[in-house]
């Protein structure tokens, strides 16, 4: 075997592999019997994996059992109920001590509804079996080695073939890959001692691919197979490498390459040498992946999918709420309903026995039993009552009897004291209930009774009511018939009335709708008139409105222009001054550098010449500054003079304008309001001229007023004439 095929990849399968490979792993570890014809044993390694995981299986189970033997049963405690008349404060501290001393006794865990948690269901990963055909292929490659040392070559040869081909059936979970290592190996060791260099030399070449240097034996196989190795490792040194990427779904699963742990997905893999390589991926929690590929080309990809392992969840229960069973234990019904609720509770829960309790008052003292449901018999069993003072004071002594019985009730139960029918805890609710349904009974037939009599006096009242209703009746018909009869007379005296005033109105209409139309006509060639005048203003004001835009580009391109020219005039006065402060600089340097030269010389005389040369070129220096200074100024005055001879053109400008839209608003009237004849009427002041030469008579008050008394008079007239009943007058007029 090659002497790559270290201990590393065993002892990493050992920490990382699936729960199924460590199965495997333990179930196939086996001695190679091919160790003789390689230099270094891998025994030891499988060997200590074997031991640890014997080991850890062996603690895995000591505690599970220590588990299962230190479990406590769950009891639920419903809350203590009570009669009525019973204080709440009884059950109340009857609960809570009751409580106490049994979570002290700690021979179980007690829950109430409030501390009631729901249970998490865990999720089961499925662990694989030992696989069949991996088994099966190490039981021939056993017999192949043993028929390896009786000579028997191709026997051996073809039972090696038959291992090799269940190994490739379940590359993805073989773990020792040396095994399927050790069945090529096999055969081309089996042919070679056959006499069969050339099969011996194709199945070398398939042990090459997976371990390129190989190493062999020379004093325990035939000289011609080390010779063909030795060139077929020469050949494989000398041809091109090649290279795979292997990526997974999902990513992270360790790579094995040849039974090599390689790396993590993604993975490449590169210097490959050509031929078949098995690569195989492995995630916790997922089904492994192997694929058997032929590497001939530059580059390879290898793609693998990893199912999931199969999770098995337990079958969670129901959920049924333990909240019912609090009513039925207040109303006494211990039946099949009960029952039924009580088994489905303890499913979901995992609750093995409930404790309830039920108290009531008689006389002076407090009385209490508590029951005991067992899961198992699915029975209720009721305890020995206790009696408890009105003030409690011996509760504590009597609480300690009752926890032994409900300790003694939950380790045995107690089938002497099983539950066949309601209980006499709740005889007096029984008797109140009946009692109270009786005289319900009795109210209740006794209202029917008043009932029936009140209705058959109200049927005797309603068909009085209804006589003297139809007599009512007729006498109001007579009286509107008669009624009608007169009222119809007079609207016919009415209606000719009325027809002979409409007449007389239309005549006066039509007299009055030609003089409105008259007058409308009068109206719509002044209003023409009127148009044309604000036509004529309106084109005068956009010729101003021209004028102006005119004057106002003018305006801004001389603003422009004179923008432009003082625009040259500080440039030409920038250059001025930075040529003079040259000359200035100039001088003074000259003027130094003379300085130096005389004093150098020792002449005073000529230093004191310079000094006033110098002197007076400050005082030239400091006048031009004046002079400029003088005429910047008087640059910006002429500016700010022009500026504000604009604003001032600007102002009455626009101080001319507001006063010819002034104007114009003025001697615009408002356009009417409406189109009809009656307009005029509401507008006194709107006229444009008078309607004649005796003015506008129509529009004074006295007029109308006189118009009004007339017609009110009239009106008078027509509705106080005609036959009236005595007793008052009905009469109407329209317009």
């Amino acid at each position: 075997m090659p002497n790559r095929s270290t201990g590393d990849e065993p002892k990493h399968d050992a920490q990382r592999r699936t729960p199924s490979s460590r199965i495997l792993a333990q179930n196939h570890a086996m001695p190679n019997m091919m160790n003789e014809l390689v230099s270094s044993p891998r025994t030891t390694p499988f060997v200590l994996a074997l031991v640890c995981g014997l080991m850890l299986a062996h603690d895995v189970r000591a505690q599970g059992s220590g588990e299962e033997a230190n479990a406590k049963p769950r009891i639920l405690i419903l809350p203590t109920q009570s009669q009525e008349g019973v204080s709440e404060v009884v059950p109340g501290r009857v609960d809570r001590y009751l409580k106490q001393l049994l979570d002290i006794s700690g021979q179980a865990e007690f829950y109430t509804l409030e501390t009631l948690e729901v249970p998490v269901v865990e999720e089961k990963v499925e662990i694989p079996v030992e696989d069949a055909r991996l088994k099966k292929a190490d039981n021939l490659l056993w017999d192949a080695k043993e028929l390896m040392g009786k000579g028997k070559f191709y026997k051996a040869a073809a039972t090696f073939k038959k291992s090799m081909k269940l190994y490739e059936s379940r590359f993805d979970v073989l773990v020792d890959f040396n095994k399927y290592i050790d069945g090529a190996l096999g055969v081309a060791l089996a042919y070679f001692y056959a006499g069969q260099a050339f099969e011996g030399e194709r199945a070398l070449k398939r042990v090459l691919s997976f371990r390129p240097d190989l190493i062999l034996d020379k004093r325990k196989v035939p000289k011609e197979a080390l010779e063909i190795l030795s060139k077929l490792q020469r050949l494989q040194t000398s041809s091109a490498l090649t290279s795979v990427r292997i990526e997974s779904t999902p990513p992270g699963a360790e790579v094995f390459i040849d039974g090599i742990r390689a790396g993590e997905t993604p993975f490449q893999a590169r210097n490959m040498v050509r031929g078949v390589h098995v690569v195989r991926m492995v995630l916790d929690g997922h089904q492994s992946y192997a694929k058997s590929i032929s590497m001939s080309g530059k580059g390879h990809v290898v793609k693998g999918k990893l199912k999931p392992l199969k999770v098995q969840k337990d079958a969670a229960p129901k959920f049924r709420s333990p909240e019912p069973l609090v009513t039925l234990l207040q109303q006494g019904k211990f039946g099949t309903r009960f029952l039924r609720i009580a088994a489905q509770v303890s499913r979901f829960y995992n609750i093995e026995n409930i404790v309830m309790g039920y108290a009531r008052k008689n006389k002076n003292r407090y009385e209490m039993a508590t029951f005991i449901w067992e899961r198992e018999r699915n029975r209720i069993a009721e305890l020995d009552w206790i009696s408890l003072d009105p003030e409690l004071s011996d509760m504590q002594v009597n609480l300690l009897n009752l926890e032994g019985q409900v300790l003694s009730g939950l380790a045995a139960f107690p089938v002497s004291r099983k539950l066949t029918g309601p209980s006499d805890i709740y005889v007096n609710i029984e008797a109140r209930r009946r009692a109270a349904e009786q005289k319900a009974k009795e109210e209740e037939k006794r209202r029917l009774e008043l009932q029936i009599i009140r209705e058959a006096r109200e049927a005797e009242r309603a068909a009085k009511e209804r006589e003297k209703r139809k007599i009512l009746e007729a006498q109001r018909a007579e009286r509107e018939a008669r009624r009608q009869a007169k009222e119809a007379a007079a609207e016919a005296a009415k209606q000719e009335r009325i027809r002979k005033r409409n007449a007389k109105l239309a005549v006066a209409e039509a007299a009055k709708q030609e003089r409105l139309r008259k007058r409308n006509a009068k109206l719509a060639a002044a209003e023409a008139a009127k148009q044309e005048r604000i036509r004529k203003r309106n084109a005068r004001l956009e010729a101003e409105r021209l004028e102006r835009e005119a004057r106002s580009t003018r305006t801004a391109a001389e603003n422009r222009e004179r923008d432009r020219r003082l625009a040259e005039e500080a440039r030409r006065a920038k250059e001025d001054r930075e040529a003079r402060e040259r000359y200035r600089q100039n001088e003074a340097r000259r003027l130094k550098e003379e300085r130096r030269r005389a004093a150098r010389a020792g002449e005073d005389d000529e230093v004191a010449r310079l000094a006033e040369l110098e002197r007076r070129a400050r005082e030239e220096a400091a006048r031009l500054a004046d002079a400029r200074r003088q005429a910047e100024q008087a640059r910006a005055d002429r500016a700010r003079d022009r500026r504000a001879a604009d604003r001032r053109e600007e102002e009455r400008r626009a101080e001319r304008e507001r006063r010819e839209a002034s104007r114009v608003a003025e001697a615009t009237p408002p356009p009417a309001s409406g189109s009809g004849a009656l307009e005029w009427m509401n507008d006194p002041d709107n006229v444009v001229e008078p309607y004649d030469a005796a003015g506008v008579w129509y529009k004074k008050w006295w007029v109308w007023a006189g118009t009004g008394a007339v017609v009110a008079v009239i009106g008078g007239t027509l509705l106080l004439t005609g036959d009236e009943p005595a007793e008052g007058f009905r009469a109407s007029a329209s317009w």
